[in-house]
């Protein structure tokens, strides 16, 4: 409404910018989805010990811990699967417990705890979605979702999602196969 929306250091000011028109061309969505009376549904949840928060804030630290309790009504170990979104809706991960044989801590009769730490070194600043679904014992159906920001802060002139591992080289190295 030609107001300021935001002041102060460049990259930020812009990474804001983009994250906001991102968001407005992204269809619109029902926010979190938790199942109440689902087979399976998660009951709360710590990021870098913030309890059941939406927002997390990252400036060079960009590993973060996870920890979900996962209720279910039979009492077998429920499948977490975890994944980051760009606010755009462009999928960067995913994973599962399924996936990498993690069980989940039985915390007791119909609670689980997951716990896991996840990497976002090679994520470029920006804003992204971290979403947590809980799964049945064999990792096939999903019930609801849980969606936290993660709004990664940095100073880089890079473009995309993720900083790939690159080097530049001499005009005479175009020949050849990288080693």
């Amino acid at each position: 409404s030609g107001e300021v929306a935001a002041a102060g250091d460049v990259f930020d000011v812009s990474q804001a910018y983009l994250a906001y028109h991102e968001k407005k061309q992204r269809d619109a969505k029902d926010g979190a989805t938790g199942v109440v009376d689902a087979e399976c549904r998660i009951e709360g949840w710590r990021i870098n010990g913030e309890l059941d928060c939406r927002t997390v804030l990252l400036d060079h630290e960009r590993v973060i811990r996870i920890v979900v309790d996962i209720a279910v009504r039979d009492d077998r170990a429920p499948v977490l699967l975890a994944g980051v979104d760009h606010v755009n809706g462009l999928s960067i991960y995913g994973v599962s417990s399924e996936m990498d044989g993690a069980e989940p801590e039985r915390q007791s009769a119909g609670r689980y705890r997951h716990c896991m730490d996840l990497d976002l070194s090679s994520v470029l600043p920006g804003e992204y979605l971290l979403k947590l679904h809980p799964m049945d014992p064999e990792g096939l159906r999903l019930f609801g979702t849980e969606e936290i920001v993660l709004i990664i802060r940095g100073q880089t002139r890079e473009f995309g999602a993720v900083q790939l591992p690159h080097r530049w080289l001499s005009a005479q190295s175009g020949d050849g196969v990288p080693r």
